[in-house]
């Protein structure tokens, strides 16, 4: 069993994540001094299927373990749900730290799919904060979310739940989910933004984190002709 420090868990697992072939997938376990680490290789517990969907474990796709979470879905705005303490914290209690608050997972496509999901925080009945993340890209796909700056609505401490709901423009689906971690301080300065979610850390000018934003840019003159 790893043994961390909460603060620090995040930023280990996905230094060790972005590593190919730096951890074979066998030394990772399921976390269960850790619930703030989702790795489902016990189960698909503490997530629910909401109505014209199923949830199962797969070891078809696995970012952290040998297993994901697999969620099928039959009906456009079908959801599920990880009803779990969400640890956000508005401020970090080390004053000395850059790090926020922050979502973490990652996300497994089979294949390309229409529209958006959409990741909503709540608080009893209430959504707090919400983010939308576009598909249409097969593989896998991460991000670090921060809560209070990229996010929609207002987060709250004391969250306590988390839904994720499926595009209204894709009647049925499969996505594989992994390495979700409700909150994590992460370094304010390196969350990236990409297609998927072009809204992250709109405020860095750093040459490595606007390179989604780069690339929507167009030549204000004509480019040659012999240019490939």
């Amino acid at each position: 069993m790893l043994k961390l420090k909460n603060n620090k868990i995040a930023s280990l697992i996905s230094a060790l994540l972005l590593l190919p072939g730096a951890v074979h997938a066998s030394e990772y376990v399921d976390f269960p001094q850790k619930p703030e680490i989702l790795s489902f290789e016990q189960g698909i517990l503490p997530a629910v299927a909401g109505r014209r969907s199923t949830l199962e474990t797969s070891d078809l796709h696995s970012k952290l373990g040998e297993k994901s979470l697999m969620w099928r879905w039959k009906k456009a705005g079908a959801s599920f749900e990880i009803p779990v303490p969400v640890p956000y914290m508005e401020k970090n209690p080390n004053p000395k730290e850059t790090s926020i608050s922050s979502f973490v997972f990652w996300v497994y496509s089979p294949e390309p799919l229409d529209g958006s999901l959409t990741f909503s925080f709540m608080k009893g009945d209430r959504t707090c904060c919400s983010f939308t993340y576009r598909l249409g890209f097969t593989g896998w796909r991460g991000a670090w979310v921060a809560f209070a700056r990229d996010m929609e609505g207002t987060p709250e401490e004391g969250m306590d739940r988390i839904v994720v709901t499926a595009p209204e423009v894709q009647k049925k689906g499969v996505l594989f989910f992994d390495c979700i971690i409700p909150s994590a301080f992460e370094d304010a300065r390196y969350h990236t933004a990409d297609w998927q979610a072009p809204f992250i850390n709109p405020g860095t000018d750093s040459h490595w984190l606007i390179l989604n934003q780069s690339w929507q840019k167009t030549l204000d003159i004509a480019a040659d002709g012999s240019l490939s």
